[in-house]
């Protein structure tokens, strides 16, 4: 896997994400709250997706350390299976979408995100790279914070 990839698999993930939270803006119609905040982080991804291909443009050809290539791989390919899983989950129409569990869900996944953005990819030894993967670690982290106070605020 080339620099490129990873910059391709990473925004591959992050739209998604977009995907994700915009099926459950849709799907949880009756909880204004949910579906705005659901709305809000869909288009949130679908920017980080953005930037990311930005940056590949700028950056992608640039050479890395072939040990860092292949851990950001590794974790780039989890992250894409695990939030494809949830995607999946999430959009059965037979299945009724209890809150609860849907926001504990995208907690633990945000979580384990943003400790990949900010342990792998932000240590990339380009600046600009690392620079826009912790601001990345930063806005998981605010995501995560947003979805536990919807948590509180639904009872969840």
């Amino acid at each position: 896997m080339t620099s490129y990839e990873c910059f391709q698999g990473a925004a591959r993930i992050e739209s998604l994400a977009q995907e994700m939270y915009a099926g459950l803006a849709e799907k949880f119609t009756e909880s204004p709250y949910l579906r705005q905040l659901f709305a809000q982080l869909s288009a949130e991804e679908g920017q980080h997706a953005l930037r990311i291909w930005l940056l590949a443009r700028h950056q992608g050809r640039s050479p890395w350390a072939a040990e860092a290539v292949a851990g950001i791989s590794g974790s780039l390919g989890d992250m894409a299976a695990e939030i494809a899983s949830m995607k999946a989950d999430f959009s059965r129409p037979e299945q009724v979408a209890d809150p609860g569990e849907v926001l504990r869900r995208i907690v633990d996944m945000e979580r384990r995100f943003g400790l990949i953005h900010a342990e792998r990819l932000a240590q990339s030894a380009d600046p600009e790279v690392a620079a826009l993967f912790s601001v990345l670690a930063e806005q998981d982290a605010r995501h995560r914070a947003l979805i536990e106070g919807a948590g509180t605020r639904t009872g969840r």
